[in-house]
Parts: structure tokens; C-alpha cells; sequence
């Protein structure tokens, strides 16, 4: 096998990820009452931009060392993202069919469909606002990694230099604003105003929305392999400052102005600071505690959902009442119970998916210099 030495610095940005997405939602359920604590924990709902930032980062850098040395590197590119995401995924569809049936539910008001449960499965439901995220709580970032690694194959090949990953952006800027302009109009006349929370939703979360943000995760990678730190620096406080302005050209209240409020200016600035960390790991930023929040991530971000709603039917939202002590509580205690189940999901299914995965890609492996072989001159 020739995968790329794990680096820290990423598990601990996943880590802090899903720690964010855990802080947002469990603040849903228990609100603090204070202005400031409220917003400190609403700005975990950005750290789905970060997973998608370290993700791309990640992948590239591992393209770059197992590209040359597979036989078959597009096929194992594939093999690998399946195995990686596809067990736990199925396992969290499973999870969530059992608690809550085909009944309404937020994300889907009329109750599931047996379309919706089938696209799910075949990670097509990131197309249309009532399946993005009816099964699985959080499932719209599943569908947008998976539209992603669709085409990434494709970019990786053709991207070789800092100044193509930079150009690739900017062609997302671009594939967005029309993805944006095809939803309002695809999707926009067509819903009654009290389930247009799911087009408003779906405005955002679609692959199209997230392409940049995924773009400036394959440009953190090219900036990595760079000597030098400062550059690097510079050019992602300039896509910074390319999205800024963007933003401020545009009427507040238009679709592209609030996909780049939502998406961009936040992913944008992450973004510095995961290149920052990256290229300099602080050791109190990269603890091995949040290192392996970050491995156990995945499950974590999938299970939480289940985990907030079980303390709200056992009572124990009820408990602890209101204010600003009860949602930290709620965090902490939601947090302390997620963390070791998804310990366990990791190792009783992400694991397992993982390794089949690679034995998977090694016996394409060892087959293909036969192939070759057959069919050589004599």
C-alpha cells in the first residue's frame, strides 16, 4: 500500500468539525439565553464547510501519492470512497427507518415515500429538496461528498499546479451562481409557503452550492505541497477577498448573495485557518483526544441526531430546563454519549468497510499486471 503518513493536523480539524455540528444542534434543543453564547454556538453550523474543506485537501494529497503507483487508480479511487462511506451510511438509514418509520418528520413533512428511501441508497437524494435530507439527519452532506467525488477524479488528473487549482475555483464560483439560478427556478414556484424552509434549505446544500467550498479544499492541497508559508497566506486571504467583494456587489437578498454569506464567506476563512494549522500544528490545537474525535468523526456526525433526540424522549431535555447552563449541559451530555457509540460504530462498521476496501483494491492489483501480460505481443 502506498497511502500518504497520516497527518494530524487534519483529524483534528475533522474533530473540531463535528464538534461544531453537534454544539449547533444541540443548541436547536436547548437554547441559551444569552445573545452572546447563542451566537458562539451557531457558528458550529459551519463546520459541515469545514469537513468539506479537509476533505478535499485530504484526498487530493492522497491522489498525489497513490495515483502513481496504482494500477487502476481512478476505479481505486472509487473502491475506497464506497467502502469508506457507504457502511456506516446504510447502517445510519437502517437506524433511522427503525426510530421514526415512514412517518412526517421536519425534512419530510408528508412522511417518507419509497422514493425517498431509494435515492437515498443510491446517494442520488442530494437532487431534490424532499430527499436531501428526509432519511438520515445530516444526509445532505453525504449527497454533496458523493456528487463531489463524482467529478474529482477528472479535476485531479487535469489539475497540476497551484494556478489551475486557483482557476478551478473561480469556475465554481461560476458553476454555482448557476446551480443557484436552476434551483429557483426548477424548484421555487412550485412549493406552498409552508414547507418552502425545504427549497430555502436546499438552496444551500445542494452539491452545486458547495462546489466552492470543496474547490478551495483542492487549492489548500496544491498550497500545502508549496516550501514556503506566507504565499500560500496570501492567496487564500485574496479568495477571501474575492468572495467579500462578490458578496458586497450583489442585492443582500438574492439567492447567490446568501449562498456566498452562508457558504463561501465562512468556508473562505476556514479555510486560512486550516492552511494555518496544517502548516504549523500547535500541539494544544492538535491533541490526540480531538485527533481521535476526528477519526470517530464520521459516526459522530451521524448518530448525534439520534443521540439529541433519545435525551429529548427520555426526558432529559425536560430536566434540565431553560438558560444558558441547561444547553451547555445538554451539549456535554449529548457529546459524552455520542463520542463512545460512535466508537463503536467505527469499529464494528467504518473499520471493517475500510479494510474490505483495500483488500478489494489489492486483488485489482495483483491482477493487473496479469492482464497486461495476456495480452503482450508472443
Amino acid at each position: 500500500m502506498h497511502d500518504i503518513p497520516r497527518l494530524e493536523a487534519i483529524d483534528a480539524l475533522r474533530g473540531y468539525a463535528v464538534l461544531g455540528v453537534v454544539l449547533v444542534h444541540s443548541s436547536g434543543f436547548v437554547p441559551a439565553e444569552s445573545p452572546t453564547l447563542r451566537m458562539l454556538m451557531a457558528l458550529g453550523v459551519h463546520g459541515t464547510s469545514l469537513f468539506f474543506l479537509v476533505s478535499a485537501m485530504s484526498l487530493c494529497l492522497s491522489w498525489q501519492a497513490r495515483s502513481a503507483h496504482e494500477p487502476r487508480p481512478v476505479l481505486a479511487f472509487y473502491i475506497r470512497r464506497f467502502c469508506r462511506i457507504a457502511p456506516m451510511f446504510y447502517a445510519a438509514m437502517v437506524l433511522y427507518l427503525v426510530l421514526d418509520g415512514m412517518s412526517p418528520r421536519y425534512w419530510a413533512p408528508d412522511g417518507l415515500q419509497w422514493w425517498h428511501v431509494a435515492s437515498t441508497a443510491l446517494f442520488a437524494h442530494g437532487v431534490h429538496p424532499e430527499t436531501i435530507n428526509a432519511v438520515v439527519p445530516g444526509g445532505w452532506s453525504v449527497a454533496a461528498e458523493m456528487g463531489f467525488y463524482l467529478i474529482l477524479p477528472a479535476l485531479l488528473v487535469h489539475l497540476k499546479s497551484t494556478r489551475q487549482a486557483a482557476l478551478c475555483f473561480v469556475a465554481s464560483l461560476a458553476l454555482c451562481a448557476a446551480g443557484v439560478m436552476l434551483v429557483q427556478g426548477v424548484f421555487g414556484p412550485q412549493r406552498p409557503g409552508q414547507t418552502h424552509y425545504l427549497i430555502s434549505t436546499f438552496l444551500f446544500r445542494n452539491v452545486l452550492s458547495q462546489l466552492p467550498v470543496f474547490a478551495m479544499g483542492m487549492l489548500l492541497a496544491h498550497l500545502y505541497r508549496r516550501p514556503d508559508t506566507a504565499p500560500g497566506l496570501a492567496i487564500l486571504a485574496g479568495v477571501l477577498a474575492i468572495v467579500w467583494g462578490l458578496r458586497a456587489l450583489l442585492p443582500p437578498d438574492s439567492g447567490i448573495a446568501q449562498v456566498l454569506s452562508r457558504n463561501l464567506v465562512p468556508g473562505a476563512t476556514l479555510a486560512i485557518a486550516a492552511y494555518a494549522l496544517a502548516r504549523r500544528p500547535v500541539k494544544l490545537l492538535v491533541h490526540p483526544a480531538v485527533c481521535k474525535l476526528g477519526q470517530w468523526s464520521f459516526s459522530i456526525f451521524l448518530l448525534h441526531s439520534a443521540v439529541l433526540e433519545g435525551l429529548t424522549r427520555l426526558g432529559v431535555k425536560a430536566s434540565l430546563g431553560t438558560g444558558d447552563l441547561s444547553s451547555v449541559l445538554f451539549f456535554l451530555i449529548a457529546s459524552s454519549l455520542a463520542v463512545p457509540l460512535s466508537w463503536a460504530s467505527y469499529s464494528a462498521v467504518e473499520r471493517p468497510g475500510i479494510a474490505w476496501g483495500r483488500r478489494l483494491i489489492a486483488k485489482l492489483a495483483t491482477r493487473a499486471p496479469t492482464a497486461q501480460r495476456d495480452i503482450s505481443p508472443g
